[in-house]
């Protein structure tokens, strides 16, 4: 009972000196806003490349966005990645439809080369067309609500970033997304802190893979998205080249960024992470042990420790319960912000351990599957990792 009473104020103590952290990355303190009297007059040409892979679904919602923008010194590149739905059907309509429908030019993708991840190579083709002085890499789900875009230049053009990511809200319709979600992005941004981000002093570097928008010298002088042709987790193999070639990198949350990209069930957030997650530790056992640990350590302990009491009780155990009781506290505490963000319920302030579990399972799926030599799969394709 003594060690366990001592490793309930251990992880006491960690969460007290988190929330005490200056970055404090649990907070939403970058949040981008639009700014809707901004003048396009004297911002630079944009070019846009949207990689597209079996995007039917989504297209609809998402390209008009891009295409109905305030913004008319830009060209528009959606890369048809080989799709095997009617991806290329649905842009072309979507480019007839649309007033603004010569900004768009549709790609055929070449077949994936190897050595390439297939959204890389689709990026490669893309900008290869493109002439702007500034490059928004943007994914095929996300949603651009007016003048967004415009917003974005003006922003990054008139500060000292040779590269600007903004992070897309995220559905959370169904339950799992309403659990998952806020948490993936709580984990995110405790990992990355975006203020440390933003710090050029900071080794920190993240981006958000869906919305990167970025100086095309920055990009030249790095070699190009050949730089990180194989990379599966690519955003932040992007930012951690562009910041430690010695440029200033930004990264905020966009909350008139939307993802259209929905899950009907826990198996599809399971696919989603699993696939990269034992990637993010770089294929090493011995995080893989440390992340167990600290997750242990930090969200089990304090929920085992709770219920103590009520099947046996002593001194010891209400020392150890009320020490947990203060450790959930705090966890509550930090993900508050997160839930509020997504404009969920309260209920959901509670949620963050038991989300962690499932993140912690996922984790370990990862690396069981690459022990096994299952190759990582994503959207019909498969990559050694």
């Amino acid at each position: 009972m003594f060690v366990l009473l001592i490793l309930s104020l251990l992880s006491l103590l960690i969460w007290m000196i988190i929330c005490c952290l200056p970055s404090q990355g649990y907070r939403f303190r970058e949040v981008f806003s639009i700014d809707n009297t901004i003048s396009t007059e004297n911002l630079p040409m944009v070019s846009i490349v949207i990689p597209a892979r079996n995007e039917e679904a989504v297209l609809r919602e998402t390209l008009p966005s891009l295409l109905e923008q305030e913004y008319a010194n830009c060209e528009i590149f959606l890369v048809n990645d080989q799709s095997t739905d009617n991806t290329k059907l649905v842009a072309e309509s979507l480019q007839q439809e649309s007033k603004n429908g010569k900004r768009l030019q549709i790609i055929d993708s070449k077949p994936l080369e190897k050595g390439w991840a297939g959204k890389m190579w689709a990026l490669h083709q893309g900008i290869q067309h493109t002439k702007g002085e500034w490059i928004l890499l943007t994914d095929a789900d996300l949603q651009y609500a007016p003048n967004l875009l415009k917003s974005i230049v003006h922003t990054a053009t008139n500060s000292s970033y040779s590269m600007f990511s903004l992070m897309a809200r995220l559905k959370t319709n169904i339950f799992w997304e309403k659990l998952l979600i806020p948490a993936f992005l709580y984990f995110f941004k405790m990992m990355y802190p975006f203020q440390k981000v933003q710090d050029k002093s900071s080794s920190v570097a993240a981006a958000a893979g869906g919305c990167i928008f970025i100086k095309r010298k920055t990009l030249e002088e790095i070699g190009g998205i050949k730089a990180i042709q194989g990379a599966l987790i690519d955003d932040i193999s992007l930012a951690k080249v562009v910041k430690h070639a010695g440029n200033e990198i930004c990264l905020m949350d966009g909350s008139d960024l939307y993802s259209m990209r929905g899950y009907e069930n826990l198996s599809g957030i399971w696919n989603m992470v699993v696939r990269s997650a034992f990637t993010e530790l770089k294929y090493s056992y011995v995080r893989l042990l440390a992340c167990i640990l600290i997750m242990l350590f930090m969200f089990t302990i304090p929920i085992v420790n709770l219920i103590l009491p009520f099947v046996f009780w002593s001194d010891w155990t209400l020392y150890i319960a009320l020490s947990s009781a203060l450790t959930y506290g705090l966890i509550v505490w930090t993900y508050i912000p997160t839930i509020r963000y997504f404009k969920l319920s309260s209920i959901y302030f509670f949620a963050l351990p038991f989300a962690a579990q499932l993140y912690l399972c996922m984790t370990i799926d990862s690396a069981i599957r690459y022990s096994l030599g299952t190759k990582a799969s994503w959207k019909g394709r498969e990559y050694q990792k």
